[in-house]
């Protein structure tokens, strides 16, 4: 009933956080172009690598999964290629894939799905991270010594991550937290156990730009630096690596600040290497180290609004008989924890403050 205050209520640890609704919708956009960029790339190499005449062929490395693990095959090597294995099924699953991506990129802006209530919505844009997943796990598969680098797991992780996303549980949040920690990490700690005394005395950097794989004119510039220098960016590797990991699990301000040190380095890394979308994947990942308050101020004011009128990513809506607010927990401009609130029609129909006053 309007005019009448009630306490405000805050999720559990199991419910979608309001607070990260817009962190998901832009997570998930990132997401989609960044699968569009691997099922493209594959797209034009894959029948090269494991098609017919290719070099090592599909049909037989299905023949040598049956040979090795008989009825289980499925199991050791999962994929959809099981059905067809030629060279028609893998352009197919690659382009296929291109599109879905495309379609996860715009599916906030499509009529129909924006007119469908929050779950089967939910369950629209779930489906599609499904069959993304299962298409490049399939291509993985397929693809053998070729797609066996670290970006193609860091990618079939996040996207099994992400089919929990749409409607999911705030845990799913801690989840994508928990990668971003283990990737950044192990990364370091990588370096210290690999016994290269070059990162112990910081001198890594002297060969690393002339002995990675495939350098772009960056490497080179970055090779040109003062010894000095090289050598302060091998102990801030080290810095952001081993030590602003652990900010992830600290209160906001620490987060945000390992948030910018990581995407800061990433930039760098991308300036002076080239890792295939591994990077561009790793500052997506850095998104859910913000919240709505922070990442509502950098985006466009149509992408808010599409993101807010969107419900995959909004936590499940209450009854309106309660004139409960639907959107619980505190975001950007509805005042701190424990403020009560007026709720019903006139406060339905008004966009937050903070929206309605962006340019």
């Amino acid at each position: 009933m309007a005019g009448v205050f009630q306490p405000k209520t805050f999720p559990t640890a199991l419910q979608q956080d309001a607070g990260y609704r817009l962190v998901a919708w832009l997570f998930l956009r990132l997401l989609a172009l960044i699968y569009l960029a691997a099922f493209a790339s594959l797209a034009v190499q894959i029948q090269a690598l494991a098609g017919e005449g290719g070099i090592f062929p599909l049909s037989e490395q299905l023949a040598g999964a049956v040979q090795a693990h008989g009825a289980l095959a499925w199991l050791a090597y999962p994929s959809f290629f099981w059905l067809a294995a030629g060279d028609g099924a893998l352009l197919g699953a690659a382009w296929g894939g291109a599109l879905l991506a495309v379609l996860l990129l715009v599916l906030p802006w499509m009529t129909g799905i924006a007119m469908l209530s929050a779950a089967p919505a939910a369950w629209v844009e779930r489906t599609v991270l499904l069959l993304l997943y299962l298409l490049y796990l399939s291509l993985y598969q397929a693809g053998q010594f070729f797609t066996n680098f670290q970006w193609d797991y860091l990618l079939l992780e996040t996207g099994f991550l992400a089919m929990w996303l749409p409607g999911g549980p705030r845990l799913v949040v801690w989840l994508f937290r928990w990668l971003l920690f283990r990737l950044r990490f192990e990364s370091g700690l990588a370096k210290l156990l690999s016994g290269d005394p070059s990162w112990r005395d910081l001198t890594a950097l002297r060969y690393y730009f002339e002995t990675q794989p495939l350098p772009h004119a960056g490497a080179w510039y970055a090779h040109q630096l003062p010894d000095w220098l090289l050598r302060a960016g091998a102990g801030g590797t080290l810095f952001v690596e081993l030590v602003v990991p652990f900010f992830i699990f600290l209160p906001r301000p620490w987060r945000l600040f390992a948030a910018w040190t990581t995407i800061l380095w990433q930039l760098l890394i991308i300036a002076t290497s080239n890792h295939n979308f591994f990077n561009l994947l790793t500052i997506a990942l850095c998104l859910f180290l913000f919240d709505d308050r922070a990442v509502g101020r950098i985006l466009p004011k149509g992408w808010r609004e599409a993101a807010l009128a969107s419900p995959p990513a909004a936590a499940p809506a209450r009854s309106r008989d309660s004139g409960a607010d639907p959107e619980p927990g505190p975001g950007p401009g509805t005042g701190q924890p424990g403020r009560r609130r007026r709720t019903g029609a006139a406060t339905a129909a008004r966009p937050p403050q903070w929206l309605a006053a962006s340019p």
